[in-house]
């Protein structure tokens, strides 16, 4: 959990879908720590308070999807958290 003065410093937002596997699926819409508070293991304890609640819900996997231009890809900041980047997957809007 994040304490109110870590809240100010960062922000994270997981949507749960609906059972339509075989399981429900999360995935994590945002997740930013303010610049200033970067490296101090606050995005890292956002991702493990979104992981343990999507377990205790019983989702089968978590998605996201990041900028390659954001710095949290350049320094792979998912990836050493365990996530695996999904590289033949198409990423596609529509704009009204």
């Amino acid at each position: 959990m994040c304490s109110k003065t870590l809240a100010l410093k960062s922000w994270g937002l997981c949507l749960l879908a609906p059972k339509f596997l075989s399981a429900p699926e999360g995935f994590v819409s945002e997740l930013f720590v303010d610049q200033a508070h970067r490296g101090q293991g606050i995005g890292s304890l956002l991702l493990d308070t979104v992981q343990t609640e999507a377990r205790v819900r019983g989702c089968s996997r978590l998605m996201l999807v990041n900028s390659r231009e954001r710095e949290s890809y350049q320094r792979q900041f998912y990836q050493k958290q365990g996530w695996i980047e999904r590289e033949n997957i198409a990423n596609f809007i529509y704009k009204l």
